[in-house]
């Protein structure tokens, strides 16, 4: 592999490809970057023993174990280096390559938080000695954190603001160089929802990962609540996703004659055809930065059941969601029984969440505002 120049070199953990989810948010600031810029990305995957080129919709990918990073980054000349979901390890092999004032760090969520205080889901997910390894490590992970967002030449972004506040409170640290940027939508690609005559079956849509983080658990609890209701009988359910307890809590809906369920992977790109063909989105969770699938599902005319914890009520509204202060599923129910009885109630209800989502996390905004802090924006974008 000779020398290769680029504008931007981006580090992630996940990237999309391989028939995989993780990574679609970075994939898409790659592709905006692509318009004007050169750009690279990294993806980290120790499941590999040697790094391989790859492309992915246009994107020049090398896909490499963590151990190979610096011997790759040795080979590349970039004029910035974006971390996504930064690490210490990570930082300092970047480090060793370019000045800090080169290096930009995105900070989306676990990585930047104590997973004992906000995660203790993930519990169920692993063994006791896990969670306990986990938990010991905390106190390193979070000086990491605290000593790289004290640094006045190392710029970082939150993609909310609840996410930086809570980070800045628990560290008790102002940091230095921050830039709060939402995930972008890119709303041509998702404005795809059209308009639905009143006496026609409501189709209702659960995309998860089966996995306590994901909360696929309280959707099903959800739709459970929901079949007590009248309104159940004049919808639709659609269930797709794949994870460690599929099986287990698919179980809870499998008895319902209007609910398909189908184990497999969605790509991004499939989304927006996915969203065409439904019209409400039962999203629950337990914890997000974010909530960038919601997001994508407002910015495509779909009616958006979540529940305010963490970051979502940031993005998120009575105003123009099915909006819970609660995560008991009787009560989420109880209030998508009476939207879904009310047609103008729901068109409203999309109308302010496309709207919203076109205001604040449009893909052209968030992304413009990123190569601005990336100091890389010239004419050709404006």
């Amino acid at each position: 592999m000779g020398l290769l120049n680029f504008d931007i070199a981006i580090i992630a953990n996940k990237y999309p490809g391989l028939n995989r989810y993780g990574g679609e948010f970075v994939h898409s600031r790659a592709l905006y970057y692509a318009k004007s810029k050169s750009v690279i990305v990294l993806e980290l995957n120790n499941s590999l023993k040697k790094e391989f080129k790859d492309r992915f919709q246009g994107i020049e990918v090398i896909r490499l174990p963590f151990k190979r990073l610096s011997s790759v980054l040795k080979k590349i000349k970039a004029n910035q280096v974006a971390i996504h979901s930064v690490s210490e390890a990570v930082f300092s092999v970047a480090l060793k390559h370019y000045r800090v004032e080169q290096i930009i760090t995105w900070h989306h969520g676990a990585e930047s938080l104590d997973l004992g205080r906000y995660y203790p889901f993930l519990v169920n997910e692993m063994s006791y000695e896990q969670w306990q390894q986990i938990k010991s490590s905390q106190f390193h992970k979070l000086s990491f954190i605290r000593e790289i967002l004290g640094d006045e030449n190392l710029r970082n972004v939150f993609v909310s603001d609840w996410f930086l506040n809570t980070c800045s409170k628990d560290l008790d640290i102002g940091p230095k160089n921050v830039e709060i940027i939402h995930n972008g939508v890119d709303q041509a690609f998702f404005d795809c929802n059209r308009e639905k005559e009143v006496g026609q079956p409501i189709k209702i849509l659960v995309i998860k990962d089966f996995g306590f983080t994901k909360a696929a658990d309280i959707a099903m609890e959800i739709l459970c609540s929901l079949s007590k209701y009248k309104v159940f009988e004049k919808v639709e359910i659609s269930i797709v996703g794949f994870g460690k307890f599929w099986s287990r809590w698919i179980r809870m809906v499998s008895s319902y004659k209007n609910v398909t369920v189908e184990k497999r992977y969605v790509s991004h790109n499939r989304l927006p055809n996915l969203f065409q063909s439904k019209d409400v989105l039962v999203n629950p969770t337990r914890h997000d930065t974010q909530g960038l699938l919601m997001c994508e599902a407002m910015a495509a005319g779909m009616l958006v059941v979540t529940n305010d914890v963490s970051a979502i009520k940031e993005f998120a509204s009575k105003d123009d969601c099915v909006f819970s202060k609660s995560l008991h599923a009787s009560s989420i129910a109880s209030e998508l029984a009476r939207v879904l009885c009310n047609h103008d109630e729901m068109i409203r209800l999309k109308g302010k969440a496309k709207a919203r989502m076109e205001s604040q996390c449009s893909a052209q905004q968030t992304f413009h505002r990123e190569l601005q802090f990336l100091g890389l924006l010239n004419q050709r974008m404006l």
